[in-house]
């Protein structure tokens, strides 16, 4: 069950804001390899998704093979899949797809249509800059990041939100704290769903103190066209690591959905992912490049 802190919310609210800044900042570079077991799908049948941190810079990377695709040996049952996937990652080279440095994210466009013959001949067609809103360490591509998927901008001191701690909340995983978020701006862009969604009248946090306030669950509630609130999105981490910094970072989450534009079906899916911290991440992977320059490939 939930409960209040001691002291007022007031500063409790900051206090809590301050540490999960603090961790999101002091988390080391990595590579995480993002696993996503989605109905339907074979997870180790999919082409390897992996983001690279350095400080306050990320970057989304995507496969690139030649010839027919690599088709894998199938895991063997108990098979330790954080090894299988280091291994699997061989069969590949990567290009940048996805820079964040601060508040500048870099989208990166290659040709629709690109062959795959063993040359590198992809030209860059456009590079796009966005200036986000987010904080400098949030950033576009969280749900795919260890130490962000668990800690979501709650936005605390953000004018546009009203912020309350609460307690005897019977639904939330015990011991933890429940934060509820209230949208004062219904077109507020920063607590939209990553699944084509309505933008939440509220997002509701289950903070877990002893983990330094990570974020065990969040959902995202909307009324909509009716008055009973109804969760769109929830995201509930079912296992943490620590790094060698003290940062709690998720290993596994699962994700409950709804696509409201595609008639309210329901999307579950489970992801895994698996981080690396003594691996070497080439500074150039976080310098956008520029239209017209043959793309980078790097190889693991």
């Amino acid at each position: 069950m939930s409960k209040r802190v001691s002291g007022t919310p007031e500063h409790n609210l900051n206090q809590v804001s301050e540490i999960l800044e603090k961790d999101r900042r002091q988390m080391e570079g990595y590579r995480c390899i993002f696993e996503d077991h989605s109905e339907g799908t074979s997870s180790w049948m999919q082409p390897p998704q992996v983001v690279y941190r350095k400080g306050t810079r990320f970057c989304l990377t995507s496969p690139y093979w030649t010839g027919d695709f690599p088709v894998p040996k199938r895991p063997a049952a108990g098979e330790e899949m954080a090894a299988w996937w280091r291994n699997r990652l061989r069969e590949f080279g990567f290009f940048v797809r996805a820079i964040q440095d601060g508040h500048s994210l870099y989208y990166i466009q290659l040709p629709g249509s690109m062959e795959r013959d063993g040359k590198n001949d992809f030209d860059i067609t456009s590079v796009k800059k966005s200036e986000l809103p987010f904080r400098i360490t949030t950033w576009s591509y969280w749900e795919l990041s260890p130490e962000l998927i668990c800690r979501p901008d709650l936005m605390i001191g953000v004018p546009e939100f009203e912020t309350v701690l609460e307690e005897n909340w019977a639904e939330g995983p015990p011991g933890t704290l429940f934060l509820r978020v209230r949208l004062n701006w219904a077109a507020n862009a920063h607590c939209q769903s990553n699944r084509r969604v309505t933008v939440p009248d509220e997002c509701r946090f289950w903070l877990d103190p002893s983990r330094d306030f990570v974020a065990v669950r969040h959902d995202m509630v909307s009324k909509g066209e009716s008055t009973r609130p109804e969760v769109i999105e929830s995201t509930v981490v079912e296992s943490f690591a620590q790094s060698s910094s003290g940062v709690w970072y998720a290993t596994s989450y699962r994700n409950h959905s709804k696509d409201i534009l595609a008639g309210g079906e329901e999307l579950e899916s489970r992801r895994y992912l698996y981080v690396d911290f003594d691996v070497d991440i080439p500074a150039a992977m976080f310098e956008p490049q520029k239209p017209g320059q043959r793309i980078e490939l790097y190889s693991v």
